[in-house]
């Protein structure tokens, strides 16, 4: 396939989610990889005879986008994609503003928000806002997690699409550590959820990893808000240089 991952590819943000597309034996070919060697493909019908394939690449979706096989073609700068433990992928539809699901069938709705509205809310579905989403997880009870970077918020969606302000103050940014609202993110680009319900965040403009607990209560864990590096250490003596990415393979380790 045109774009495959190659030996430098290792280099890369992780889960800055890349998306390539090829037309085979009658289907879109989807693929969506990543530094950490994520590789979600699909196999699903073309546009429609009456839509040109890349085209329709503007913010707002068509009547094709919803509800149909024809898929992420229509995606505006996508930068993050989760797996849960039906097989449904999450992506952060950046430009979009929304979060799409993808089902193991190939069904692509808009799980949370309008494609094409910013804004700040909190609220169900169509109706929740999100201001460039970058980074999605999703927890072993079907609890979804935003980098709401645009927001400078880390925001918590249930398997029913209801939409919550988890830590940070909407459009507020900074660096303080504390619980919800009077906790502040600068550009938060990743998440990652471990089994305990434990949030990891990659603070991308504060050069700064970031843990979030259930209750909303936000932690420096390592880095030094601010200073950028590539100095190893401990807590704050380590030094991060825009992380964009944050990935918890078990419960005692996360890796950026």
């Amino acid at each position: 396939m045109a774009g495959a991952t190659t030996a430098g590819a290792s280099t890369e943000r992780t889960m800055q989610a890349v998306v390539k597309s090829e037309a085979a034996a009658g289907a879109e070919v989807i693929k969506i990889e990543s530094q950490a060697h994520l590789d979600l493909t699909r196999r699903l019908p073309l546009y429609p005879p009456d839509v040109e394939p890349g085209v329709n690449r503007c913010p707002l979706f068509n009547q094709w986008s919803q509800g149909k096989k024809s898929l992420l073609l229509n995606l505006t700068k996508p930068e993050g994609v989760a797996l849960d433990t039906l097989g449904n992928v999450y992506v952060a539809d950046t430009w979009n503003h929304t979060i799409r699901k993808i089902t193991i069938a190939g069904l692509v709705t808009t799980f949370a928000g309008t494609p094409g509205v910013s804004g700040t809310n909190d609220a169900t579905g169509s109706s929740a806002r999100f201001f460039e989403p970058s980074g999605v997880a999703v927890d072993k009870l079907g609890t979804l997690y935003v980098a709401d970077s645009g927001n400078h918020t880390i925001r918590r969606c249930t398997a029913a699409a209801s939409v919550s302000t988890l830590a940070g103050s909407a459009l507020n940014y900074g660096s303080v550590d504390g619980l919800g609202t009077g906790a502040l993110f600068h550009s938060p680009q990743s998440v990652a959820v471990d089994g305990s319900g434990y949030v990891y965040v990659a603070d991308f403009w504060n050069q700064t990893i970031r843990q979030v607990s259930p209750g909303g209560a936000v932690v420096t864990i390592t880095g030094l808000a601010t200073n950028r590096g590539s100095a190893d250490g401990l807590n704050a003596n380590a030094r991060f240089w825009a992380p964009a990415g944050v990935a918890v393979p078990s419960p005692k380790d996360y890796t950026l």
